[in-house]
């Protein structure tokens, strides 16, 4: 039997971020949607990147994030930023990384 996961309680999903060219990001920065404040009690991550991958010499890289669900939206503007450096502009990617019924 498929254990079956009921979509509205689902709080994060798993989502692919565009980066530009160049992003330098790692494993657990912070994710903040693209409006949030750069400090104070309103600027809160609402997920973390998960992995990062390479896409080639001079080519953006890939990288997959755990985001509140309400971030999640194909487009979203989101922005990382890491514990060292500049914030980085991302936008949810879109693509489905869970279909329901898979196993």
């Amino acid at each position: 039997m498929t254990p079956r996961i009921d979509d509205d309680k689902v709080q994060r999903l798993l989502i692919g971020l565009e980066l530009p060219t160049g992003a330098v990001i790692a494993p657990g920065d912070p994710l903040f949607a693209g409006d949030a404040p750069a400090e104070g009690p309103d600027a809160r991550p609402i997920g973390e990147v998960t992995s990062v991958a390479s896409s080639g010499p001079g080519g953006a890289p890939f990288a997959l994030a755990l985001v509140k669900r309400s971030h999640a939206a194909a487009g979203s503007p989101l922005e990382i930023r890491p514990t060292a450096g500049l914030s980085i502009a991302a936008k949810a990617d879109g693509r489905s990384f869970w279909t329901e019924g898979a196993s």
